[in-house]
């Protein structure tokens, strides 16, 4: 994991890898035609919007921070690589926060997934716009491409650069929040599950 620590961080990698900081991801570069045709664009793309958080452990062993995060009342999303494991997940979350998760995964037929992405939006928005209070998110990958929502937090199990990437997208997805949102990266994973 230390190649992706330094491709999403920059010249800063060696010194995050290290523990020194903690990273923040600036998603594009803009060229200095687009800077002076699109103001709108050089403001939104200059500032960073996530603030990369690395954990060796397990996403498992996270679920304490998630509980956390959902109670202060942010909205928080949990990206699992693997559909049993975000069952699972969700079952524990359940039992913490009485009902303020949701699951979405790719083996749910077209209907339930569209009816439960309306859900997840609807109380994306209350939230964020001061009604219910936090709630979770716990997804697999069909999230990366799905939604078009933000959440204020992101929890997820390392993956591929690109969808890292994706996943970031799904957190301070309009670059709404003041300083860069919390992406904690769990680094560990059961590697014989996986096969």
């Amino acid at each position: 994991s230390a190649w992706l620590r330094q491709a999403v961080t920059g010249a800063g990698g060696a010194r995050a890898a290290a523990g020194l900081s903690e990273p923040t991801v600036r998603r594009f570069a803009l060229a200095e035609d687009g800077a002076r045709t699109d103001p709108w664009a050089a403001e939104f793309l200059s500032r960073p919007r996530h603030c990369l958080r690395w954990r060796d452990s397990p996403l498992e062993e996270l679920l304490d921070e998630v509980v956390q995060e959902a109670r202060r009342g942010r909205r928080v999303l949990v990206v699992c690589n693997r559909v049993g494991q975000a069952q699972e997940i969700f079952r524990r979350l359940q039992e913490e926060l009485d009902g303020a998760v949701w699951l979405l995964h790719s083996r749910f037929t077209r209907q339930d997934r569209v009816r439960r992405e309306r859900e997840v939006l609807a109380r994306a928005r209350q939230a964020r716009d001061g009604g219910q209070g936090g709630g979770v998110l716990v997804a697999t990958q069909v999230v990366e491409v799905s939604l078009d929502v933000s959440f204020d937090v992101l929890f997820t199990e390392v993956a591929p650069a690109d969808d890292l990437v994706q996943r970031l997208g799904r957190v301070n997805r309009y670059g709404e929040a003041a300083v860069p949102a919390p992406a904690v990266v769990a680094a560990r994973f059961d590697q014989e599950r996986v096969r």
